[in-house]
């Protein structure tokens, strides 16, 4: 088992395990996306689609096709929660050669937890599109990986982002906060903005970014960072006016 957090860590030989036989070499890797989550499931198939590695992106209750043997079922245990069936039993269900948990909690107890039922990794659900498709890769190629995300390391801001993307830096955080599921209503009260203004800014960022609805926008946006993304500035804090 590989257990990386930024860069590749020394792992004790003792709990790296060989899973089964490595996929025929070059050949398109099966990933099943087993979660509840619409964006979670657009979002990671996008991802590997567009990765340079090839791969075929099956979606359950979505895709009809009969896909055969399913190389890697990736299980986001963040909407399937407690009702998640055993390693095993999902492996059976969904005949899959290796089952892989797609979190956001990527703690210790977390990943202890996962790899005790049985998964043949644990990856965080902050990886880019590169990382998570390299990390399927490897599970397909036959190791047990752990690939998490240091939280710790700081992250471009707002400002920078939008820079980056073309954006105005109101627009960058207005979008902040619709990839974290906040209303125009909701946006509004938290930026000190009428919603008029806000239903502005969205419309000028929509047309810069080339999307059309809410839930690409969010896709966009998440794809490219925003999502977690630090405020540029802290948030304002009311201050009782002094009297004199």
């Amino acid at each position: 088992m590989t257990t990386e957090l930024a860069s590749t860590r020394p792992v004790p030989a003792s709990i790296v395990r060989p899973r089964s036989a490595p996929a025929s070499a070059g050949r398109s890797l099966t990933v099943t996306v087993l979660s509840n989550c619409e964006l979670v499931r657009d979002g990671v198939a996008r991802m590997l689609e567009n990765s340079e590695a090839p791969f075929a992106v099956h979606l359950p209750g979505i895709d009809t096709r009969d896909v055969g043997a399913v190389d890697i079922l990736l299980v986001d245990s963040d909407s399937d929660g407690a009702d998640l069936p055993s390693m095993a039993e999902l492996s059976l269900t969904y005949g899959a050669r290796h089952v892989v948990v797609h979190s956001w909690d990527s703690t210790p107890h977390a990943v202890e937890a996962s790899l005790r039922r049985g998964a043949s990794g644990h990856l965080d659900k902050r990886l880019d599109a590169s990382a998570l498709a390299d990390a399927l890769r490897r599970v397909g190629d036959g190791e047990q990986v752990v690939l998490v995300c240091d939280q710790q390391v700081t992250a471009p801001d707002v400002a920078a982002l939008a820079e980056l993307h073309h954006l105005s830096v109101r627009e960058g955080e207005i979008l902040r906060l619709i990839s974290q599921g906040l209303s125009n209503q909701e946006i509004a009260e938290k930026a000190y903005l009428s919603i008029n203004t806000v239903k502005s800014y969205i419309r000028s960022a929509y047309r810069r970014m080339g999307v059309e609805s809410r839930s690409q926008a969010i896709l966009w946006a998440i794809d490219r960072g925003f999502g977690n993304a630090p405020d540029p500035q802290p948030e304002a804090t009311a201050v009782p006016a002094q009297r004199t």
